[in-house]
């Protein structure tokens, strides 16, 4: 019979042969290219679109359902296709389910290495790793005995001959090779799991431990396969090869045996899977994880392309870990070693989990409490306990040191410290903190923002007459005088106006009070002169804000060496050299601001009366500041005023 291509897009075929419960589309047309007398499958699929042919999925769908007498879905079914369509890519439909294209042969056909009789070509012969028939446990071949060539799905002769018109030799004259009674039920059960009988794949789903009734049917059958690699993956080691899990995604790899044993892994997956864990730690006999254990988890784990069974590895593994006695060696970021350290954590996890540096983390070694132990006597991980470091860390990463405390506030950093004695900020007691930040004291946080709180001003009129406490402290060392304006201001005491909106500034120069208010506050101070702080350090920012200055002026200081610098400290220098400093000189804006004028008429009359000056320069360069000796001004100044000048306060 001849059919001509009209006859295909027009017409149904006169033979359609009716479907096997588990047939695929390819052994469906390959039949109907038998029934209907057309050798050339190929021409067939061809014409009706099922290789293509420029026609949309849809269109292909029904033009083969119309020319086979089936529903569209029936087709849609049975049609082991390309699944980018459906969000997966490099997997093909498989009966509702998904597998791995590499693992279905859709090119050529296979069939019994025996002759016996053929009714069709059963979906489980098309999978890669179905070395034998799951039913029949006959094994499995689609080469010609004859002429060795692979019999295409295209070329329908029959299923008992050569698809070639020059050898016709017949198929199934080899022995064939029957699987083990040992191998049988685990091998056929593993198959069972991809039946494309819905009701029977999850039926024998149903039989598995409970963690895997709602996976998709493809996940369990790729999770069998894994196990199946993994057995292999021993298999080489105890054979003494150097890299045990090479070619284990390669299903062409995987015997029956392998089948075999995944399918029980997963039944009893909870035990057998650790069993298998522990033989291949004692196999590669090695005491250390990196080069035990971890080589079968990555394998398990990655680079394949079944995801959720990562979950089940990471859930089993510690298991093995612990029973084995395994040393944590490597520094990796498995859940499966913090699983089995049990609360514990190593320096590496915790640098990853953490974001902390590995210099830092080994200040905690040995000396803090959250210091575990080391997994083994010399050069195993450095291990943690897991809960005390979160708490410690959680503390360091909302601890804030003095320097931005500071500056968060706008006063020098030398006066938290007094600002800590007095209770207005606290520090963080905590030794491994401490450790975390090589012992440089840092504050909670939390005290921080409470104080910035309190230092709040009233929305009053900005007059011209506010200035901000900042400038108004210019000159001003002692801390204590710093900590009673805070002091002030939290009790009402002072109530500054704010004098600026600006986002982000800090209270004491977002805050402003007149010049005279805040004067009669000073004068009101006991015990504000230049007390003995011991060794507080200052920093060149410090210096900068007191001194109401810039940088060049500073280093001109400290070069002229009135600044004395912190040996290997490059931007501290000792507050015994700022506070003598500002004992002695003082600036022309200073005292502007405090007698009124303007800073170059008092820089003229201090000029005409002779009083001792110094210039802050670097040799060879233009003084960037000329101030006057402090005594000697302030002399001047009580002597051109009924009452003693305000400069004494300050």
């Amino acid at each position: 019979m001849s059919l001509s291509e009209e006859a295909y897009h027009q017409v149904r075929l006169p033979g359609r042969p009716a479907p096997f419960a588990d047939e695929d589309l390819n052994s469906l047309l390959f039949r109907a290219g038998m029934l209907n007398q057309v050798q050339d499958v190929g021409a067939l699929r061809g014409m009706l679109g099922f290789d293509g042919g420029g026609l949309s999925p849809k269109a292909q769908l029904d033009q083969v359902a119309f020319a086979l007498g089936l529903s569209p879905e029936e087709v849609d079914f049975r049609w082991v296709r390309d699944a980018c369509n459906a969000g997966r890519p490099g997997f093909v439909h498989w009966f509702g389910t998904f597998l791995p294209k590499e693992l279905v042969r859709v090119q050529n056909r296979r069939f019994p290495a025996s002759s016996i009789p053929i009714t069709h070509t059963p979906s489980f012969w098309l999978l890669e790793v179905a070395s034998h028939c799951p039913h029949s446990l006959i094994s499995l071949t689609n080469d010609c005995p004859q002429c060795g060539r692979k019999q295409p799905w295209n070329k329908a002769a029959s299923f008992d001959e050569c698809a070639y018109q020059e050898c016709r030799a017949p198929l199934g004259v080899n022995q064939p090779e029957l699987l083990s009674e040992g191998l049988a039920s685990d091998y056929h059960n593993a198959f069972c799991l991809v039946d494309p009988d819905v009701s029977k794949r999850n039926s024998k789903r149903l039989t598995l431990p409970g963690e895997f009734h709602d996976w998709d049917a493809g996940d369990v059958f790729m999770a069998v396969l894994g196990f199946a690699g993994a057995k292999r993956g021993l298999e080489r080691a105890q054979a003494g090869r150097k890299d045990p899990f090479k070619g284990g995604r390669e299903y062409r790899n995987l015997t029956a045996g392998h089948i075999a044993f995944g399918f029980h892994a997963l039944a009893n997956w909870d035990e057998s899977l650790v069993e298998l864990f522990e033989t291949f730690q004692r196999t590669v006999g090695t005491p250390r994880y990196r080069e035990g254990i971890a080589s079968m988890e990555a394998y398990l784990t990655q680079g394949g392309k079944q995801d959720r069974i990562k979950g089940l590895v990471e859930a089993t593994a510690p298991k093995a870990i612990r029973r084995s006695g395994t040393a944590f060696y490597a520094v990796t970021g498995s859940a499966t070693l913090n699983s089995a350290r049990s609360g514990l954590i190593s320096v590496g996890d915790a640098r990853s989990k953490y974001r902390i540096d590995n210099r830092t983390l080994q200040r905690l070694v040995p000396a803090g409490r959250c210091f575990h132990a080391q997994s083994i006597s010399s050069g195993g991980a450095v291990l943690f306990d897991e809960a005390k470091l979160e708490a410690v860390v959680y503390r360091y990463r909302q601890s804030v040191d003095y320097v931005r405390a500071a500056k968060s506030l706008g006063v020098p950093s030398f006066v938290i410290p007094a600002m800590v004695r007095a209770g207005l900020l606290e520090d963080v007691q905590c030794s491994d903190v401490a450790l975390l930040t090589s012992n440089k004291p840092v504050l909670e946080s939390s005290s921080l923002e409470l104080l910035r709180s309190q230092l709040t001003g009233t929305n009053g009129r900005r007059k011209a007459e506010y200035i901000p406490l900042q400038s108004l402290m210019a000159w001003v060392v002692s801390p204590a005088v710093w900590v009673a304006l805070c002091e002030a201001i939290i009790r009402a005491e002072l109530q500054p106006n704010r004098v600026s909106e600006t986002p982000g500034l800090p209270p004491l120069e977002r805050l402003g009070l007149p010049k005279k208010v805040f004067a009669n506050w000073i004068k009101s101070q006991p015990g504000t002169g230049h007390a003995d702080w011991g060794c507080i350090e200052a920093t060149k920012s410090d210096a900068r804000l007191v001194l109401n200055t810039n940088d060049n002026a500073i280093r001109a200081a400290i070069s002229m060496e009135f600044l004395e610098p912190i040996k290997a400290r490059q931007e501290k220098i000792q507050f015994s050299s700022l506070e003598e400093f500002a004992k002695n000189w003082i600036s022309c804006e200073t005292v502007a601001s405090w007698e009124g004028e303007s800073p170059m008429t008092w820089f003229r009359r201090f000029e005409a009366q002779k009083l001792p000056k110094l210039q802050l320069s670097i040799a060879g360069q233009k003084p960037y500041l000329t101030l006057f000796c402090r005594p000697s001004v302030q002399h001047y100044c009580d002597s051109t005023r009924a009452s003693r000048s305000a400069l004494s306060h300050i």
